[in-house]
């Protein structure tokens, strides 16, 4: 039980629980995914389906940004260069699944919003 790394995959498991992430398709955040989704079985709000949707659910460059409270250009600029606000930040992936293009999933954009809600703490600080 907890958290383990098999090869590429990360594994959060607590009691009949067991989620899945991949580094080929999450990247670095394939832990912290499967770090959180433990935490989650551990409290007991962990809830497969909602993990089931971020991850069906992809987004347009242009939705991804008003979520964000960037405008398109600004989102392009991050995803290529790794800076926002003047701030080394981890940009959303791109989701490679199906053969999406220039779309990102739902964890991405959950994940993304942290990482930017974060850097924005640290500007205004």
């Amino acid at each position: 039980m907890g958290v383990t790394k098999s090869g590429e995959i990360w594994s959060a498991r607590h009691q009949k629980q067991k989620v899945t992430y991949s580094e080929s398709r999450f990247g670095d955040s394939a832990q912290l995914l499967a770090q959180q989704a433990f935490e989650q079985m551990q409290a007991g709000t962990f809830n497969r389906e909602v993990v089931d949707m971020q991850i069906r659910m992809n987004y347009s460059l242009k939705e991804v940004g008003l979520m964000l409270g960037l405008s398109t250009n600004q989102l392009l600029h991050w995803i290529m260069t790794g800076e926002v606000m003047g701030q080394k930040v981890t940009a959303p992936r791109y989701d490679t699944s199906r053969g999406v293009k220039q779309r990102i999933n739902g964890v991405e954009l959950q994940l993304a919003k942290e990482r930017l809600d974060q850097a924005r703490k640290q500007t205004a600080a």
